[in-house]
């Protein structure tokens, strides 16, 4: 589950662009602004969204992606446009950017026949995603623990603001909490033993272990053995490159450091309150991810604006924020409320 959602939308607005007299804004998702040419589609419209991060084929459609050619002082060209077939990679990666200074974000082009709003386009189009190099499975497997004889974890992830904001009323009561840039990783006492996991898999505790750094740092075998079952998720961060945040610098290296976003109870089946999460980061030694805003959602899109800036814990760009209804609610097409949303300064500063 993420912001990659290339599929088939309706255009819900057109504005002139500010700085281009040939060049609109469509605004798709309730969320996405893509700066299309003037008049190409009007309100209304199906067409295909294809999301940022989406690697397009290198095919006659999109040859319009090939970087111009290279000319001299003269405007004689000295390095042609590549031709279908030999554009890279790179420019077949659609981006978020700013054209003519104003932001967009994807690509739209017409809707395949007879599909419908909602569809897929993956296929058709044979697009593939573009992965950062946190988001890939860790290199090797021989630290890989065999996993747990009684109990299982889920992948830990959060569907996008774009794909299910509507089902946040306004005034609705909720949390919302900066998200950090770094590796998902989860602590749990358990089998009379601590688990330590990546996102993927279950990690041995072997000398120099990357995963184990902070649990024994922070000896949360002993800590988590008053609060066994519960399923500690925290974000490991300092290793991804521009993203230190607060980490200190000790030796000459970069101390890794984690911070609590969601506590999940084996037991009871359930995420406990963020109060609760709060308590037991707290007894055990950690800090919890900084909270932004406690209050009723406004769907005016001014808590947006939260999710860009500076981090408020380092001098790195912020990656967005993750919302939580209070207290803690379900919803049958969504499960439980809690949703991302990633800064556009941040998918900017990615590219």
């Amino acid at each position: 589950m993420s912001e990659w959602l290339p599929q088939v939308v309706r255009i819900q607005k057109i504005e002139k662009h500010p700085n281009a007299d040939t060049l609109s804004i469509a605004t798709i998702m309730n969320e996405y602004p893509v700066v299309i040419k003037t008049d190409q589609y009007q309100v209304g419209d199906l067409v295909s969204y294809i999301s940022a991060d989406s690697i397009v084929p290198d095919i006659d459609m999109f040859s319009f992606l090939a970087p111009p050619p290279k000319k001299d002082e003269q405007g004689k060209v000295i390095v042609p446009s590549p031709t279908v077939g030999s554009v890279p990679l790179r420019s077949r990666t659609i981006r978020a950017k700013k054209i003519r200074g104003i932001y967009s974000e994807g690509l739209i082009v017409a809707a395949p026949p007879s599909f419908q709003e909602g569809d897929s386009i993956v296929d058709f189009f044979n697009l593939t995603k573009r992965e950062y190099e946190e988001e890939l499975p860790e290199k090797g497997s021989n630290d890989n623990e065999f996993s747990p004889k009684t109990f299982s974890l889920f992948k830990y992830d959060l569907e996008a603001m774009a794909k299910y904001g509507y089902l946040f009323k306004d005034g609705e009561q909720v949390i919302i909490t900066e998200k950090i840039e770094g590796e998902n990783c989860a602590v749990v006492y358990a089998e009379d033993k601590l688990w330590v996991r990546s996102r993927n898999y279950f990690k041995r505790n072997v000398p120099g272990s990357h995963w184990w750094n902070i649990p024994n740092r922070l000896e949360l075998e002993e800590k988590l053995k008053l609060f066994q079952g519960f399923v500690i998720w925290f974000e490991l961060y300092g290793s991804v490159k521009h993203f230190k945040y607060d980490c200190p610098v000790i030796d000459g290296r970069i101390q890794l450091k984690g911070r609590v976003f969601d506590i999940w109870d084996l037991v009871n089946k359930r995420f406990l309150p963020w109060d609760n999460v709060e308590f037991v980061a707290e007894k055990i030694g950690m800090e919890t991810v900084p909270v932004l805003y406690k209050g009723g959602w406004k769907v005016d899109r001014s808590l947006h604006e939260l999710a860009e800036g500076q981090s408020t814990i380092g001098t790195c760009v912020r990656e967005g924020w993750v919302m939580r209804s209070v207290p803690e609610s379900w919803d049958e097409r969504l499960g439980r409320k809690i949703l991302k949303l990633k800064g556009r300064g941040y998918k900017l500063f990615k590219d």
